[in-house]
């Protein structure tokens, strides 16, 4: 029996570097157990996006390379969702009414950044009754391993330990 639903949070090449590398394989593999696969894929408008005059995060522009998967999007049927954004999470109205109509009440999240995108997303799908399941060996970030295991604390804190798993 397939697992309900997975969302990929900005595995982008953009993002993958020598503590991030790992995490692709077993995401692409993993995706063919879920039922319901959702991938977010961050981008910037323009360079008065706060993330390129604060954060310097720039060449995110949905032309570039950067912005593309770095793994295998699963894209035949309904049961796939890519969705843009241009902030730290992808949750919001639209993305609430997808899992709603399709009764999804846990989600399993992996991807990028653990201390930001994973942590926010993680806290929008909390404040909206939704369990997030955070797969902590799937995630990382791209500043250090350390970054990511702080967060992984850090969300142990917020959401509860038991939806921070290992798989």
């Amino acid at each position: 029996m397939k697992k309900e639903c997975l969302l990929v949070v900005d595995v982008q090449k953009g993002f993958i570097n020598e503590y991030t590398g790992h995490i692709l394989l077993p995401i692409e593999k993993l995706q063919y157990s879920y039922k319901y696969v959702i991938y977010s894929k961050f981008y910037t408008k323009d360079d008065s996006s706060n993330f390129v005059k604060l954060l310097n995060l720039k060449d995110f522009y949905k032309d570039t390379d950067n912005y593309q998967l770095a793994i295998k999007e699963l894209t035949n049927d309904e049961r796939y969702l890519s969705i843009d954004k241009t902030k730290y999470s992808c949750v919001d109205d639209f993305l609430g009414w997808w899992l709603l109509s399709r009764q999804i009440k846990e989600v399993h999240i992996c991807g990028l950044e653990t201390q930001a995108c994973i942590t926010k997303t993680a806290l929008d799908l909390f404040d909206r009754d939704f369990t997030p399941i955070i797969l902590s060996n799937l995630c990382a970030s791209t500043e250090s391993f350390k970054k990511h295991l702080e967060a992984i604390q850090t969300l142990k804190t917020l959401i509860g330990k038991k939806q921070v798993i290992e798989i």
